[in-house]
């Protein structure tokens, strides 16, 4: 018998089905003859070989994903027996590139003149929807969706693993987005393969995929770890697969969740949070959610906070205080070293190792480091007034040099001083970066091409590198207290010191010792002649006007006897 064929022209009596249905791909499925129509243009773009097909069961297994076959297959069923006249699900075709998307099929049944037949259409379903179409996954809403149906119902607990690409902008950026899109499937696929329940993991944002396992867990951080080196040991086979064309690494976060008690924001909130933590430890890991690191975490945000509010508040609540730099040959006060402090109103004096990493790590190091140099810079002047050659030494944040103008900002803060630029050393901590970067380097030269002193602190403590000391212009050695403490019993440290110290000398370097507090420490320093001590010895860091009654008063004395 000869198959029926019907053109769109004919289905004029079905045009309230058309109405009804939306504008996306339209097609028209013969049922009695199992004979398949729809918009040309799908034939483009999905892996159909025409638009226009009899055996249509056969060609569309070929589009529809394998584990969604058997259920389009049991829905149509229903729609030819007449048990039901209308087809709505959501399931994977397959594009011409080779990868599956999620399309939403709507159809409705109707008898008419040619027989019987549905019409109606296919949408593909994008990131506004139920699943991602470059992974095949659900998105975050089903799993957002799922967690406040669990709330509001009967509750469910169990654990979530956060999985995040490292680098993965470094990927996109090297081999475009078609590649970085790949590399998305795969992870996917792995992910899925490991867990072996595609209704557990989830598409989130960006480069990141979340696993959800439900269900009271004894020991939910084990499992979730040996989940965790499952799918990384199944990436590594990936990637050597793939020939090390494509490398990279994966790191997780961790965290339990009950849903009666926890928000969906607030479990996803302590998510990103460890998966963070994860990244910040190295990467290549898997971290469990800490309260306790959440916590301090939250406070050092607030401190942020606190100091921004300081800062845009005429720094309201910030100090230099100053600490006593003594000459070695019997002369007193060479200078003092402008140490910043915060007494803030939320949290009261703190001590700097609490505040200036915030402040580092926020870059509001930049605009009070101005506040800093102008402030020293005064009170150098005053200073000057009782020991004529007092210098002031200023700390400089390797942030001030690599992300502002600091060298503006230095002579900008002096600018109303009439000092000889002799009378300032800028201090930098020993750095990696002192050698390896090109820009540190050029700032620190244009520092000393002004004829502003320059030293290195805590000398010992970091990289240590006697290269950048050599190449470098720095004029003044400070070695830290870590060399000092007991160093009258301690013979290495004092070996080390002595070393040190003629070493530097024979550059024509001026060598400090920071941190002398004993009387023993001081006279063991003192057999070392270095040119300068600072410590507690001397003095403890206090603010400018015990500075001048504890030291300069002292000194003005002596120079008047």
């Amino acid at each position: 018998m000869e198959k029926s064929r019907f053109r769109y022209e004919d289905l004029q009596g079905i045009k309230g089905v058309f109405e009804r249905t939306t504008d996306d791909y339209i097609f028209i499925y013969d049922l009695d003859h199992d004979h398949y129509m729809i918009s040309a243009r799908a034939s483009g773009y999905f892996q159909l070989s025409e638009y226009d097909f009899d055996d249509a069961a056969e060609h569309l297994k070929e589009v529809i994903h394998p584990d969604d076959y058997r259920m389009v297959v049991d829905d149509l069923n229903e729609i030819i027996d007449k048990k039901k006249n209308k087809h709505a699900l959501e399931y994977r075709w397959k594009t011409r590139s080779g990868r599956y998307v999620w399309i939403s099929c709507r159809g409705e049944a109707v008898t008419g003149e040619y027989g019987y037949y549905m019409v109606g259409t296919v949408t593909e379903i994008g990131k506004h929807s139920r699943y991602d179409n470059i992974t095949g996954l659900y998105c975050e809403n089903v799993m957002e969706s799922e967690y406040q149906m669990e709330h509001h119902e009967k509750g469910d607990v169990g654990c979530m693993m956060l999985i995040g690409i490292d680098n993965f902008r470094g990927i996109n950026e090297k081999h475009g987005p078609d590649i970085g899109n790949n590399v998305l499937e795969g992870v996917a696929h792995i992910i899925l393969a490991c867990v072996g329940n595609s209704k557990m993991v989830y598409r989130m944002r960006g480069d990141e995929f979340a696993v959800v396992i439900p269900g009271e867990q004894k020991d939910a951080e084990t499992l979730m770890k040996d989940l965790y080196k499952k799918i990384r040991q199944e990436v590594d086979r990936f990637i050597e697969e793939h020939g090390y064309e494509l490398f990279f690494t994966i790191s997780a976060g961790g965290v339990c969740f009950d849903t009666k008690q926890h928000r969906y924001k607030e479990t996803t909130k302590n998510l990103r949070f460890a998966l963070h933590c994860a990244k910040m430890g190295g990467k290549n890991k898997f971290v469990m959610f800490n309260q306790q690191e959440y916590e301090q975490h939250v406070r050092r945000l607030d401190i942020q906070e606190n100091l921004r509010i300081s800062i845009d508040n005429g720094f309201d609540g910030f100090e230099l205080y100053y600490q006593p730099i003594y000459r070695t040959n019997g002369t007193g006060v060479l200078g003092a070293e402008a140490l910043i402090r915060w007494n803030s109103k939320k949290y009261g004096f703190m001590s700097p190792a609490d505040f200036i990493p915030q402040l580092e790590e926020s870059a509001l190091i930049i605009p009070l480091g101005r506040w800093i140099i102008e402030e020293a810079a005064e009170q150098c002047e005053r200073f000057c007034q009782i020991i004529p050659d007092f210098v002031m030494h200023i700390n400089l944040s390797f942030v001030q040099v690599i992300k502002s103008n600091v060298l503006k900002d230095i002579l900008g803060g002096i600018r109303n001083c009439k000092l000889d630029h002799r009378h300032f050393v800028f201090e930098v901590t020993e750095s990696g970066e002192i050698e390896s970067s090109n820009a540190v380097h050029s700032v620190l030269k244009e520092i000393h091409d002004e004829s502003f002193g320059l030293a290195i602190d805590d000398f010992g403590t970091g990289y240590s590198n006697l290269r950048y000391i050599k190449d470098l212009m720095f004029g003044i050695i400070k070695i830290d207290r870590a060399f000092i403490t007991d160093i009258q019993h301690k013979k290495n440290n004092y070996t080390l010191v002595k070393s040190v110290i003629e070493m530097f000398h024979g550059l024509n370097l001026k060598v400090c010792v920071e941190g002398v507090e004993t009387q023993e420490e001081f006279d063991t320093i003192m057999r070392l002649h270095p040119d300068a001590i600072q410590g507690f010895y001397f003095g403890r860091p206090v603010p400018k006007s015990e500075f001048y009654s504890q030291h300069l008063l002292k000194c003005k004395k002596y120079s008047e006897e």
